[in-house]
């Protein structure tokens, strides 16, 4: 009877432990699990907005370069550099968000492969809210000087197997130079702050057995600017007002109070709000 008593007690003693043992193991792994999202939110919180919004833009794959119809001997796309993951490598994105005043890199990427050539070719760039500074002197790929503040195309000589070229120019949000505009390319739409944009190359390619194949292929990507100033302006109680504008996202309605300057053409007179562009008290010019 002595033993069966101790063989419960046993049991009993061994269920308690297992039953600790398992709140224990419970307790570690939600211990481990706070400070790893700790880890995480403070790792957020220190990156820069730019690295922030260009973890949000697709990554480009090797697959993505090839151009149809040509048995993967032509490759073009277009990407920006960013190190997203913060290990000294950079990755290439489909998409850039800076300031406006500032600039990036965008990378245009050319290869003919193989065998073939490319001939009667062109990049046409299709930019919607920013410039394209280029620095392209004519050489054995380039047909034409490009060296322009807003490069719209750029003309290629016939291009032979064995060609590798990466094209580069300084998206900007407008014309950096003494009298141009730095947000010359946005104007005064808030929608213009975020656009899709896109390069297109087409050209011909011909086969290692002479047939002649028309190639088109566009590449889009993201070009955002944000605002990062406070403006101070006179309201009409004579107050000065404040407004912060750091980190304001393109593309979305934009709440904030209206201050309004006055304007006028040869015809008419208006008051417009300088961060939105809404327009009151439009009237004619009254020369009586």
């Amino acid at each position: 009877m002595k033993e069966k008593n101790n063989s419960k007690q046993l049991i009993f003693l061994t269920k308690k432990m297992v039953i600790i043992a398992i709140t224990a193991l419970i307790a570690i792994v939600a211990i481990i699990g706070v400070c790893l999202q700790n880890s995480h939110n403070n790792n957020l919180s220190t990156i820069s907005p730019e690295i922030a919004k260009s973890m949000e833009y697709e990554q480009v794959q090797n697959e993505d370069k090839n151009v149809e119809g040509t048995n993967e001997n032509v490759q073009f796309d277009a990407f920006f550099l960013r190190d997203i993951n913060e290990d000294g490598v950079s990755e290439a994105i489909r998409g850039t968000y800076n300031k406006i005043g500032a600039e990036d890199t965008l990378y245009i990427e050319l290869n003919v492969k193989e065998e073939g050539l490319l001939k009667n070719s062109k990049i046409t760039i299709n930019s919607e809210n920013f410039y394209l500074e280029t620095n392209l002197p004519k050489d054995d790929i380039i047909a034409e000087d490009c060296i322009d503040n807003n490069t719209k195309e750029i003309h290629l000589n016939s291009l032979i197997s064995g060609i590798q070229r990466k094209i580069t120019g300084k998206v900007r949000s407008g014309n950096y130079s003494e009298n141009g505009k730095e947000d010359e390319a946005i104007g005064i739409d808030v929608n213009n702050y975020s656009k899709v944009n896109s390069v297109t190359l087409t050209g011909t390619y011909v086969d290692s057995n002479g047939l002649e194949i028309q190639i088109n292929k566009t590449v889009e990507f993201n070009v955002d600017w944000y605002l990062s100033y406070t403006i101070s302006a006179q309201a009409e109680n004579n107050d000065i007002t404040s407004i912060d504008l750091t980190g304001l996202v393109t593309g979305e309605d934009v709440s904030h109070t209206h201050i309004y300057e006055r304007k006028y053409d040869d015809t008419y007179h208006w008051e417009e709000c300088f961060i939105c562009g809404d327009i009151r008290n439009k009237e004619a010019h009254n020369l009586e």
